[in-house]
């Protein structure tokens, strides 16, 4: 909750940078002019929307947050094995994962893409659980799975980024008064489009041979221990 709380904060710090990095890179004047407006823009609203989060953070009740663990750890069974619940949930986030590919690879829509982004996160999570007590055999999975979710994680910010884009653009008389600019949005708008794309395009192909490694690391279970590992 406090992170979907602070989701809009850290949206508008990512666009912040990637809008002055663009305004940076820019040639032509009026894309720059364009760029340094967007960006003073999401200045403009970052004091109002940092302060509506921290309001929304304060609502949260600690001292209930601590009874509902409590309350879960008390149903934990004390002679259940942790690294084989572990191994059982690590395979039932990467059916979730594959599922979701098989979705993205043949729709290649921002719902069905998002959906992979949220799957490949949760199994790298789990993932990056099994290397950390010794399960030699989700190293690389794990390396994979960040290189995954950086280039998703790139494609989810340059398309909030459009939104925002797109939202500054249809505010009133902005293209009456600020046609040269305009334009060069517009513009920047198809570019990145392209580039996005171009790197799910090479994402998804790249795949199914990560997906064949990783079927080959877990097959039989994923207890690979690390030498010297109790």
């Amino acid at each position: 909750q406090v992170r979907r709380d602070l989701g809009p904060c850290r949206n508008l710090d990512v666009n912040l940078s990637l809008a002055r990095k663009r305004a940076e890179e820019a040639q032509a004047p009026a894309a720059r002019a364009a760029w340094e407006a967007l960006a003073d823009d999401l200045s403009s609203q970052r004091s109002a929307l940092l302060d509506h989060a921290r309001r929304r953070i304060a609502r949260h009740e600690l001292t209930s947050f601590i009874a509902r663990t409590q309350a879960v750890l008390a149903t934990v069974d004390g002679n259940s094995d942790p690294l084989a619940d572990m191994e059982d949930a690590l395979h039932r986030s990467l059916t979730d994962w594959d599922e979701a590919y098989a979705l993205a690879e043949k729709n290649r829509g921002a719902d069905e893409l998002h959906a992979l982004r949220i799957a490949g996160k949760r199994l790298c999570y789990r993932a990056e659980i099994l290397a950390e007590v010794g399960v030699a055999s989700m190293k690389p999975m794990t390396k994979d799975l960040k290189g995954i979710q950086a280039a998703l994680g790139d494609w989810h910010d340059r398309s909030v980024l459009l939104e925002f884009v797109a939202e500054f653009i249809r505010r009133p008389q902005f293209m009456e008064y600020h046609p040269d600019r305009a334009s060069a949005l517009l513009g920047q708008m198809e570019e990145e489009h392209k580039r996005s794309a171009a790197m799910i395009e090479e994402f998804l192909t790249q795949a199914p041979n990560l997906r064949k490694r990783w079927r080959r690391q877990t097959r039989g279970g994923a207890r690979t221990r690390k030498v010297g590992t109790q």
